[in-house]
């Protein structure tokens, strides 16, 4: 089927840093999908992550939480979501929102580095914009 072309197409035009072109294929493939459909639902949160991921790469990063929170809205178990959104957060130098997503990948998926990474700068910057009390 020409959606199945066209999300390779994406993926490969991503793996190559054509992210732009990737971005524009992964919003078609998106467009085109059946929403309606039942067994459809988890392919779009993981079309809208991917979109997401290309989002990130070129800096995009208020359109990629977007499209995570899109994501999640979706399928609320996707930590890949999760973690791009916590990445986002953090490049638009929303720690505190970075630190939430970067504890909640860890709470789904224990082994990511990271994430785990994440927490760790997260809690510094906040340390030093907040004081110790920063958690309360």
């Amino acid at each position: 089927s020409s959606g199945i072309n066209a999300e390779y197409g994406a993926s490969s035009l991503f793996s190559t840093g054509h992210y732009g072109d990737a971005i524009t294929e992964y919003t078609s493939c998106i467009d085109q999908l059946d929403k309606g459909v039942p067994g459809l639902r988890y392919h779009h949160a993981l079309l809208l992550s991917n979109r997401a991921a290309c989002k990130l790469k070129v800096g995009q990063c208020v359109e990629a939480i977007k499209d995570c929170t899109a994501s999640l809205q979706i399928n609320p178990r996707f930590f890949k979501s999760v973690l791009r959104r916590a990445i986002a957060y953090e490049n638009i130098e929303n720690f505190r929102k970075a630190y939430e997503d970067y504890r909640l990948t860890i709470v789904m998926s224990s082994s990511q580095v990271a994430a785990q990474q994440g927490i760790s700068r997260m809690s510094e910057v906040l340390r030093r914009k907040h004081g110790a009390s920063w958690r309360d």
